[in-house]
C-alpha cells in the first residue's frame, strides 16, 4: 500500500508529515521491515533524534526490537505496535487451518482416488487456546457456532508449564496465538508432545520459535498427531529443501500419516492488513497530538510485547 494512504491518515487525525527527519519531528510512523539493516536504521535515527518520543511499529510481534528498545534512551519512549490489528484475519486463518487438518485435506487435494468418507467435526471438540491477546479473543468468536469446550491459557511469567501440562492430555485441538518471549520460546518441546492426546491437532499462527521444529519433526515421523497446521516456521522463510517441506509431499500421499499443512505466513495479506493498519496509525497520531496517552497497541518494554 502506498505511503500516501497512511499519509492521508495522519493529516486527518491532526498530525503533520514531515518530508525531511529533522529536530522537528516528534513521533516516527515505521512501515520498514525488522531485519538487521532495518533495526541498524532505526537505532541509528532514534539515537540522533532524542525528541522523538513515539515509535509506531508496523507488526505484531515485535521481539526482532527486544534489544533497540532495552537500551536505556528508548525504554522511555513510547512504542506501539500492530498488536490486535489484524486479529481477525489471523483468527480466521487459524479455523481453517483447524478444519482443514480435522477434515485431512491435505490428503485429499494431492488424491487421485475417489477414497473413503474420513475427517473428523470440529463440533463440540475439546480446544486448548495458548495465548488470549487479539487473535486469541477474534478466535473464540468464531468457535461459537461449533459448541466446542474452550481452555484459554493466558501465558505469563506466572504460569510456567503445569497449567499447560495438565490441560494438554485432553486437548482434541490446540492453537497457538501468543506473542514470542522468552518464556514461550520452545514452549512446545518434546514433553509437551508427548502430553499431547494421540490424533490431536496443532495449530501455530503466532511465532515459529514457539515450537521446538527438531521435536516437531521426531512426532510428525510418529505420525502420533492428526493433524499440524503451521502458519510460521523456524527457520522463517523455511528453506528450500527443509524436512518439513518434504513431510508435507509425504502426508499428502500417505492416509495413514499426520495431515501437515504449511502456509508462507500468510494469515493476512497486504489486502488485509492495509487498512487495518491504516486505522491503528490514525488512533494513535490522535492519541499523539491530544498527549492523553491512550495509545492502542502500547508496547511493555520489561515484557517485550
Amino acid at each position: 500500500m502506498p505511503h500516501s494512504f497512511f499519509e492521508k491518515q495522519i493529516l486527518s487525525s491532526g498530525g503533520s508529515v514531515s518530508k525531511v527527519l529533522d529536530d522537528n519531528v516528534r513521533g516516527l510512523i515505521w512501515l520498514c521491515g525488522k531485519n538487521q539493516e532495518d533495526q541498524e536504521l532505526l537505532g541509528t535515527i532514534l539515537d540522533r533524534h532524542a525528541q522523538i518520543g513515539w515509535i509506531q511499529l508496523p507488526m505484531s510481534g515485535v521481539e526482532a526490537f527486544h534489544k533497540l528498545m532495552g537500551k536505556e534512551g528508548n525504554r522511555r519512549r513510547v512504542w506501539t505496535s500492530a498488536k490486535g490489528c489484524y486479529s481477525q484475519p489471523v483468527a480466521e486463518h487459524a479455523l481453517t487451518l483447524s478444519l482443514s487438518c480435522l477434515r485431512g485435506l491435505n490428503h485429499r487435494f494431492q488424491s487421485e482416488q475417489w477414497g473413503k468418507p474420513g475427517g473428523i467435526s470440529l463440533y463440540g471438540l475439546n480446544v486448548l487456546l495458548v495465548g488470549l491477546g487479539g487473535i486469541g479473543i477474534s478466535f473464540l468468536e468464531l468457535l461459537r457456532p461449533f459448541k466446542c469446550n474452550v481452555t484459554d491459557l493466558r501465558v505469563k511469567r506466572v504460569v510456567g508449564t503445569r497449567s499447560l501440562h495438565q490441560v494438554l492430555p485432553n486437548s482434541d485441538v490446540v492453537i497457538l496465538a501468543a506473542a514470542l518471549t522468552s518464556e514461550t520460546r520452545n514452549l512446545f518441546s518434546k514433553a509437551e508432545f508427548e502430553l499431547m492426546k494421540p490424533n490431536s491437532v496443532l495449530i501455530n499462527v503466532a511465532r515459529g520459535e514457539i515450537i521446538d521444529t527438531d521435536r516437531l519433526v521426531e512426532v510428525l515421523r510418529t505420525n502420533k498427531l492428526g493433524g499440524v497446521g503451521l502458519d510460521v516456521t523456524f527457520p522463517e522463510p523455511l528453506p528450500r529443501g527443509h524436512v518439513l517441506w518434504a513431510m508435507m509431499r509425504e502426508s499428502a500421499k500417505n492416509l495413514g500419516g499426520t495431515n501437515l499443512i504449511i502456509t508462507p505466513h500468510t494469515a493476512e495479506s497486504p489486502d488485509m492488513i492495509g487498512p487495518l493498519l491504516a486505522e491503528r496509525i490514525r488512533s494513535n497520531v490522535e492519541a499523539f497530538v491530544r498527549q492523553d496517552g491512550s495509545f492502542l497497541g502500547r508496547v511493555d518494554t520489561d515484557k517485550g510485547y
